[in-house]
């Protein structure tokens, strides 16, 4: 956990990096974290959600957002290929046109950041779509790496006081984590296609 992988990343990765006989479950990883807190331990305190809460929930505006966002096209007219994840080239979010792959689809949440969708469209020639209001898991690549951000940096942090290379090596941190919806795989190795040790 000291690269902040989760105990669910961690087995996620495991058998990548080793042999079947050598592997945990992440039930064994959350158990050996409890004994080492009730022995004195603070490797609890290492667990990406530690000390987190979830929101409750309450009402919110049906289709906030939604107005104002000219030519918005629904996630529902979006190809059915994109939510079944098995291509490069559709992305979600705040995300930055690459020089190896190119977008082909990008999907949004609501926000007014946005409204301007048209002229990203016009210059990488992907098609935009958005998601329903509050529907966050139609965008759960992003949603995902949000939360983790949110891991090293909380919503009221100055992110003026970040230095570049503060951002880069956190960038590098993100990209080399592994993801279960990419088979124990990190972000990295994927777009790349080069595996990397990562687990001595």
């Amino acid at each position: 956990m000291v690269l902040n992988w989760s105990p669910g990343a961690i087995c996620d990765r495991m058998p990548i990096e080793f042999a079947p006989s050598e592997c945990l479950s992440h039930t064994t990883i959350y158990r050996r974290v409890e004994e080492n807190k009730q022995q004195g331990g603070t490797l609890y305190k290492q667990l990406p959600r530690y000390g987190k809460t979830r929101w409750k929930g309450g009402k919110r505006k049906r289709n906030a957002g939604v107005s104002l966002i000219p030519d918005r096209v629904d996630i529902s007219e979006r190809p059915k290929i994109v939510a079944a994840r098995e291509r490069i080239g559709d992305w979600e979010g705040d995300t930055v046109h690459g020089q190896v792959h190119t977008a082909l689809t990008i999907t949004l949440d609501n926000g007014g950041e946005f409204a301007g969708h048209m002229k990203v469209h016009e210059a990488t020639g992907a098609k935009v779509y958005f998601a329903k209001p509050y529907a966050s898991w139609q965008r759960g690549t992003n949603e995902n790496t949000n939360g983790r951000i949110r891991r090293f940096w909380p919503k009221k942090f100055d992110m003026a006081r970040l230095t570049e290379e503060e951002i880069e090596n956190r960038i590098l941190q993100l990209n080399l984590t592994p993801r279960k919806i990419l088979g124990g795989l990190t972000p990295l190795e994927v777009f790349t296609g080069k595996r990397v040790a990562l687990i001595a």
